[in-house]
């Protein structure tokens, strides 16, 4: 190309150290990496110690690459560190942790024995190895303690190094999850020797600490989360040293989630998504979080009542995870799951989308989003599409983790009676109804007209007695079994007192003016020779007890 003719003319010339830097980091941003034999490799084969004038366009006609550019660097510079390291580091990046490995150890440590900067580097290098999950090795994690401990044994007696050593050590003990430890460490830091802590690790040490305050703990752990102070000082103060920071960004938003500063999240979370935008690289596990920072926009959205904005905030979120998922191999996490269950739900309750809605909470249980309130809804979409059998299968999953829920017990004995298997539907009626029996006791007083969750209860229970009722009044006429027809009337008895409770003006007394079917069925049973046969309340709701949809 023309431009490493050009940089050959001048290397000719006189070689300036930091054109080739430059060149190195024009190919990285240009994504031309290579993979150029290490110096100590070429050695081997043949004789190296006065190198060419001239950059070789790569390895195997590979052309000019980051790579070559390093391994020069190393060659004509008496193995200047600073290209091992940066070297080293665009390797990691690439997940080639052993290469990276070699570059440090055989290209730096050995020419540069107990370098601070490259021992840090190792470090660094063994941590994020051991904390990877592409290629990732757990069995790094002490190798990285172990450069981290003798770089304060080396150097710990100048204080300042001390404390930036420290703050590593710290580091090494978020990755490896010891609360304990880390609470230690940060009541030395904070707040006078922050200074002497990296804006990442402050960033790192507030998203820690927010998670173990407001997420769950061991129960080895509970003891100290009364312990976690300066949640919000902490990530103040990662936003306040770098505001291009998008995860501190992303960490400061959820804070203000979990505090209901909702306003403040949606702005913090705006501000994210651009900081996220201008990233040139993310690692895996940041990218992560800016899926998840598209979530949490959308459910601030929501809570504004902008569902438009919301819609556009999930569907990007959406997009960027797929398109990582098929170009990367990212696999789904439960924030991905939840991203899936939120879009499902614009189209579930608010275009009316049914098939959308569907495909959505189908990915949301893929990506480990697996719930009842999932299952309940997709079941509720099948139902309504007459799918009966596929609407069981997703009732009877969610109810296994909700059995005593009274709308997923009315959606499953409904699809039950809907499939002519009135034995099993007549279980879930009256399973439901001593549910519900239980629950009229805890009442005082019964106000339907007044308390949402009164009115369920009687709308629900007045619903269930028709559909038993009807329910019995079918198996009598299979078996000609007549006491069963006189229990069918019981429950269609009570059936209609819990319409009347609904339908009468609780102040004037006076019941409204209209039909009921219980009241329909009773003549049904008890007319002779009736060509009619009683039915039951269709709909079910869409929701689970007590759940609230989008408004």
């Amino acid at each position: 190309p023309q431009s490493l003719e050009k940089f050959n003319e001048a290397i000719d010339k006189k070689p300036v150290k930091k054109w080739f830097f430059k060149y190195a980091q024009g190919y990285r941003d240009h994504k031309q990496f290579g993979s150029a034999e290490l110096p100590s490799d070429r050695k081997r084969k043949r004789n190296l110690f006065t190198p060419s004038l001239t950059v070789e366009e790569g390895d195997n006609s590979l052309g000019p690459n980051a790579s070559t550019m390093y391994r020069a660097i190393l060659e004509r510079f008496d193995h200047d560190k600073q290209a091992g390291i940066e070297w080293a580091d665009m390797e990691a990046e690439l997940f080639h942790w052993e290469r990276a490995e070699r570059i440090l150890t055989r290209e730096v440590l050995d020419y540069h024995i107990n370098d601070p900067d490259a021992i840090l580097a190792l470090g660094d290098l063994y941590l994020e190895w051991a904390d990877s999950d592409i290629e990732g090795n757990v069995e790094k994690f002490p190798e990285a303690k172990k450069q981290y401990d003798l770089l304060v044994e080396l150097y710990g007696e100048d204080d300042k190094l001390y404390d930036r050593y420290s703050a590593r050590q710290m580091r090494y003990f978020i990755r490896t999850d010891d609360l304990a430890t880390v609470l230690n460490y940060k009541e030395y830091f904070y707040p006078k020797k922050m200074k002497y802590v990296e804006n990442s690790d402050v960033t790192e040490l507030g998203g820690y600490l927010f998670d173990k305050r407001y997420g769950e703990l061991r129960p080895s752990e509970e003891n100290l989360r009364s312990q976690i102070e300066n949640v919000k000082p902490i990530l103040t103060m990662a936003v306040e040293r770098d505001g291009s920071d998008p995860v501190a960004l992303y960490n400061l938003a959820r804070y203000y989630v979990q505090t209901k500063a909702n306003s403040n999240a949606r702005v913090t979370c705006e501000e994210a998504i651009k900081a996220f935008e201008n990233k040139k690289s993310l690692k895996r596990k940041d990218t992560y979080k800016y899926i998840n920072t598209y979530r949490i926009l959308g459910e601030m959205y929501c809570g504004e009542k902008q569902y438009i904005q919301a819609q556009k905030a999930y569907i990007s979120g959406v997009e960027l995870f797929e398109s990582n998922k098929d170009l990367n191999a990212y696999i789904g996490n439960q924030d991905v799951g939840k991203l899936y269950a939120d879009l499902g739900d614009i189209y579930y309750f608010k275009d009316g989308n049914a098939d959308s809605a569907f495909e959505n909470y189908k990915n949301a249980i893929e990506n480990k989003n697996d719930i009842p309130s999932i299952r309940y809804k997709m079941g509720y979409i099948q139902y309504n599409k007459k799918n009966y059998q596929e609407a069981l299968a997703s009732l009877m999953v969610g109810s296994e983790a909700a059995p005593s829920d009274t709308h997923m017990l009315l959606a499953l004995a409904n699809t039950l009676w809907n499939r002519n298997d009135f034995y099993a539907a007549r279980g879930y009626y009256d399973k439901l109804l001593e549910i519900l029996e239980e629950k009229r006791q805890g009442y005082k007083i019964v106000l339907p007209q007044i308390r949402e969750d009164h009115g369920d209860f009687v709308d629900t229970y007045m619903k269930a007695s028709n559909n038993l009722g009807a329910t019995l009044s079918r198996i009598a006429n299979m078996t000609g079994n007549s006491e069963m027809n006189g229990q069918a009337i019981v429950a269609l008895q009570d059936s209609l007192r819990a319409w009347d409770a609904l339908s009468r003006n609780q102040k004037t007394m006076i019941r409204l003016d209209s039909s009921n079917l219980a009241e329909q069925n009773i003549k049904y049973i008890t007319i002779p020779g009736s060509e009619f046969s009683p039915e039951i309340y269709t709909k079910i709701p869409m929701l689970m007890d007590g759940e609230e949809g989008l408004e």
